[in-house]
């Protein structure tokens, strides 16, 4: 994992919203905070992304990245910071119906959970609601307020233009 800047423009949120770079009560810069945040978006499907490597990644120890976090995080933890961002991703796709298809325990995966039970209590925790429950609430909610589809006409069953169908039965 190798630290970058966070491109201009890119509206993450982290910080405390003063614009000027740096914490003034905690010395803190509010850069690296960024820098951090869009590291930890950018490897959220990684199952090894820990305070650990986040910290060598960016050349800081961990008890700095601790704080870090306390000073720009609304008190949140790495850890948990972590865990609520790929919870959030699993969710909008679990809610996806082009995704329907894929199992649940690969979506927690893809989002960095390496055994479907840990994801699984997780997601029952942060949502009061297991992810298959949640995946099925969502698709029949998509399904019921869907617009209706409109009822196929004979060219649209055929694939022929009218003028085609009008022309061939001449």
């Amino acid at each position: 994992m190798e630290a970058s800047t966070l491109p201009a423009g890119s509206g993450v949120a982290f910080g405390n919203g003063s614009g000027d770079g740096v914490d003034a009560g905690a010395g803190v810069p509010r850069t690296l905070a960024l820098q951090v945040q869009s590291f930890i978006q950018r490897h959220l499907g990684d199952p090894d992304l820990t305070p650990a490597a986040i910290a060598s990644a960016h050349h800081i120890s961990v008890s700095h990245l601790h704080r870090v976090f306390k000073v720009h995080s609304q008190g949140a933890t790495v850890a948990g910071w972590v865990r609520q961002h790929r919870l959030e991703q699993a969710r909008r796709d679990l809610g996806d119906p082009a995704q329907q298809a894929l199992p649940v325990h690969e979506i927690g995966a893809r989002w960095g959970f390496a055994h479907h039970a840990v994801f699984t209590r997780a997601f029952r925790a942060a949502y009061g609601i297991p992810p298959h429950d949640h995946r099925h609430q969502e698709l029949v909610h998509l399904a019921r307020n869907a617009p209706p589809v409109p009822p196929a006409t004979d060219c649209q069953e055929t694939g022929h233009s009218e003028s085609t169908t009008q022309r061939a039965q001449t």
